[in-house]
């Protein structure tokens, strides 16, 4: 673990950082998994 300066509240916020990163990228993969799906159902 890397030692931050300041306690605990850097380590919240950088996780919070991270798991907000990760629903984005999540949600977007999802929504292109989706639209690829729309477009072959489509054809």
């Amino acid at each position: 673990m890397i030692e931050i300066e300041g306690g605990f509240l850097p380590i919240v916020a950088v996780v919070g950082i991270w798991a907000f990163q990760g629903a984005v990228i999540g949600g977007a993969i999802a929504a292109y998994g989706s639209i690829r799906a729309a477009e072959m159902s489509a054809r």
